[in-house]
């Protein structure tokens, strides 16, 4: 199957609504789609924003890597490259802050240098795209 629903809602935290987005689409699917049985999701989002609220939903989880390229320093100021996980979700968080104005050559060798390898290693059962 294939969907496609906008917006992905990746500023919308646990707690509640941020930026915009009142429910994270892309979470209530991952989540979803586990339930199914696929164990090992993989969201990748890109946007000009870091997805704050998919990276706070899964930060904990080993399950579900998120990976972000997003564009440094602008809203909501999150989505550092230390930004990795913690506890058991420790290395299953990839944030890449690209440089205000990178393009797409940028945009192209960080997926193939860092974004692909991160993926396999990975191995996930089912991926999400979240393009915010």
């Amino acid at each position: 199957g294939f969907s496609i629903c906008r917006p992905p809602g990746h500023h919308a935290v646990p707690a509640g609504p941020m930026g915009f987005c009142v429910l994270s689409n892309v979470a209530v699917a991952a989540r979803h789609a586990q339930r199914l049985g696929y164990q090992r999701v993989l969201i990748y989002d890109y946007d000009v924003h870091h997805g704050n609220g998919t990276q706070d939903a899964f930060f904990t989880d080993p399950d579900v890597f998120f990976c972000s390229t997003h564009q440094s320093g602008s809203y909501p100021g999150t989505g550092a490259y230390g930004e990795v996980g913690e506890g058991s979700g420790e290395g299953t968080t990839l944030n890449l802050p690209l440089p205000g104005g990178a393009g797409d050559t940028a945009a192209r060798l960080a997926f193939d240098t860092v974004v692909a390898p991160a993926v396999q290693r990975f191995k996930p059962d089912i991926i999400m795209v979240s393009a915010g």
